[in-house]
């Protein structure tokens, strides 16, 4: 965080450091995802959407995974460009996700044409 948020000199004579203010916007940040996120992930279960509910646990993992190897390497001095690198990740989750869908769209589809099919003959 930059001084555009928080002027830490203001905060130093409370003996709160920079370090303080970073645990804090992290956790607050967590409490705040959490309550958020609450609601949709108990509502997926109660549908019974466990694809859409693993796609999206699967997404963050690989998102965290890959933007932790990224960063070691921004520190290592070893990436010019880590950011293209993470948008193109987030661009193969994105058309899975989309592949995914049309899946399931077209097994639905499957399945309704022959319960269709077997009640008509």
């Amino acid at each position: 965080m930059g001084n555009w948020l928080v002027n830490y000199s203001q905060l130093i004579p409370f003996g709160i450091t920079e370090q303080h203010v970073h645990f804090i916007i992290g956790f607050l940040g967590v409490i705040i995802c959490y309550y958020l996120l609450y609601p949709i992930i108990k509502l997926l279960m109660l549908l019974n959407w466990n694809r859409v509910l693993t796609y999206f646990i699967g997404s963050f993992l690989l998102l965290i995974t890959f933007g932790t190897l990224k960063l070691r390497d921004i520190v290592n001095g070893r990436e010019e460009e880590p950011f293209v690198n993470l948008a193109n990740v987030a661009l193969g989750i994105v058309f899975f996700g989309g592949t995914l869908i049309v899946y399931h769209i077209a097994h639905t589809i499957v399945i309704q044409i022959k319960s269709h099919s077997s009640k008509s003959t």
